[in-house]
């Protein structure tokens, strides 16, 4: 797997069939001069993916890759320097930021619970809702009210036996919602 290139331009860049870069000064007044001309590469698929982060954000720096080029560009300082019979070679001091983020106007002062969050209030008590009718039912199909009648219980202690558990159920559900929502720092909580 390669990570990182570098590639040395001697005499002259080919970029496509019809385009060359060259790599020495075109120009006459700077006849004579020494260019060192260089490219650096490095594998795009072992950077972190974009996809989460949103595509408004810069691609992020590459420390190692920050760090080839600066020791590439100390190491050209010094056989410069050898060349010319400096005793001490230059060096370059490098500092890197990150590009300026820009914040996303689509989605700029926008509350995600106020747009769309009665949607996801209605599912807790429609689960609830569900759960219950489904046990009624399945109490309906095996005859069980009937058999606690046979021993004795009325109509009205089976309805508040079921009046108690949907208590309970709604405010453990109604809990596990207020305190995911306070987590979550959702501002109606």
């Amino acid at each position: 797997m390669t990570w990182y290139g570098v590639v040395w331009c001697t005499t002259e860049w080919d970029v496509s069939p019809n385009v060359s870069i060259p790599c020495t000064y075109s120009s006459p007044e700077y006849a004579g001069r020494k260019m060192i001309f260089y490219s650096l590469f490095y594998n795009n698929s072992l950077e972190p993916s974009m996809f989460i982060s949103g595509f408004h954000k810069p691609t992020p720096r590459d420390p190692k890759l920050m760090q080839l080029k600066h020791s590439i560009d100390n190491s050209i300082l010094k056989q410069l320097s050898l060349e010319k019979g400096l005793e001490e070679a230059p060096t370059i001091d490098m500092t890197h930021g990150v590009y300026p983020i820009v914040s996303s106007r689509m989605i700029q002062g926008m509350n995600i619970i106020a747009s769309t969050g009665s949607y996801f209030f209605i599912l807790t008590p429609l689960l609830s809702f569900t759960i219950f009718l489904n046990e009624v039912v399945r109490e309906k199909e095996l005859k069980l009210r009937q058999g606690l009648s046979v021993v004795g219980v009325s109509h009205g202690v089976y309805w508040i036996s079921w009046f108690i558990v949907g208590i309970v159920f709604s405010a453990m559900t109604s809990i596990v919602l207020v305190i995911t929502g306070n987590l979550c720092q959702f501002d109606i909580f």
